[in-house]
């Protein structure tokens, strides 16, 4: 909600790094009016792109070099279809949980227990190109591994076996 992304984004704006940053409100109007309002589009040397709904999140992802967002299952989906990694700042227990333990697990995200652990984890991933690279093969391999056809391949197999 409101709060969160608000504490998020303001531990992003104390980076020293020159950041793109795309804020995806969704349907939340009330959030993205308040972003609006709050922040300029260029903010501490950060080109900041707030917008709401859109149908082209995976084009987004596709330009991005890191997805900072809690982990649910669709957005953690379509980060692993365009191997992008992620920084995971909150969850919602339950499913969440299980769903950071095992991206963390594969590689594929970071999971950063303390909102103000934020701003250094992102430095230390733009110093280290090498990280956010391997996090990006992994994905790769993951999604590779539950692709549609595999998971197709393996039904037919289970109702064979039958």
């Amino acid at each position: 909600g409101l709060n969160n992304i608000s504490c998020v984004l303001e531990e992003i704006l104390k980076n020293k790094n020159n950041l793109n940053i795309t804020v995806v409100c969704g349907n939340n109007k009330d959030l993205k009016k308040h972003l609006e309002k709050t922040y300029n589009k260029i903010h501490n040397n950060k080109f900041i792109n707030i917008i709401g709904y859109t149908t082209e999140i995976s084009k987004i992802m596709e330009k991005s070099d890191l997805l900072i967002s809690k982990p649910g299952g669709l957005t953690s989906s379509e980060a692993l279809m365009t191997a992008l990694p992620m920084l995971v700042p909150f969850i919602i227990p339950g499913q969440e949980t299980e769903n950071i333990d095992f991206l963390c697990k594969n590689n594929c995200a970071v999971y950063v227990k303390n909102l103000k652990h934020i701003n250094n984890k992102i430095t230390h991933l733009i110093n280290n190109p090498n990280i956010l690279k391997n996090m990006k093969l992994s994905a790769i391999k993951l999604a590779e591994n539950f692709s549609k056809d595999n998971i197709v391949e393996l039904c037919n197999n289970i109702l064979s076996n039958r």
